[in-house]
């Protein structure tokens, strides 16, 4: 065992940048227990939206919350409908069992739908699948109602990959 002591329970510190967005999207209401969480988060007072588009071409976004095909979710849509944090905002897409999941490329996008300030610029896409979380981080200030394809993952019908990863994030956390 890595551990000092005899149980394989370890913790992360909220400073910790892989788990901080996870905390978020707790501390938000929204769902961290699925087999596949996509989560988008950001610093400023902007409107960003987490959008996917799923194999069959169905989109999840704010004006379609779920999946009908596949029970994806997007269960928090934050600085939009009056839900707003100007220093903490998060999205969260989330779907609970990979059996209700159609094989293919999962695509999602990151859409400025409307953009209220030039301070504290970039986002993190967080993903978690089969116990890992990888968290893409970007300082480039993304324009108003500019979308960016941030990640692709393609899911065989057992395994989760990601695929495709936007050439404007920094190093992987």
């Amino acid at each position: 065992s890595m551990f000092k002591w005899d149980n394989g329970i370890s913790w992360a510190y909220n400073g910790d940048v892989t788990d901080s967005i996870k905390d978020r999207v707790k501390s938000a209401g929204g769902n961290v227990e699925g087999d596949l969480r996509v989560s988008l988060a950001w610093t400023n007072a902007d409107d960003l939206d987490l959008a996917c588009i799923e194999p069959d071409g169905n989109e999840i976004y704010y004006a379609k919350k779920i999946s009908t095909n596949t029970r994806g979710c997007l269960d928090i849509d934050m600085n939009a409908y009056g839900k707003k944090d100007d220093f903490n905002p998060v999205e969260n897409i989330f779907w609970e069992s990979r059996q209700t999941m159609k094989k293919g490329k999962y695509k999602f996008i990151v859409h400025n739908f409307n953009k209220r300030s030039n301070e504290r610029l970039g986002f993190s896409i967080s993903t978690e699948f089969d116990g890992k979380i990888q968290t893409y981080t970007s300082t480039a200030a993304v324009s108003n109602r500019q979308k960016i394809q941030a990640i692709d993952i393609k899911f065989d019908g057992k395994d989760f990959k990601i695929s495709n990863v936007w050439d404007g994030f920094g190093p992987v956390n």
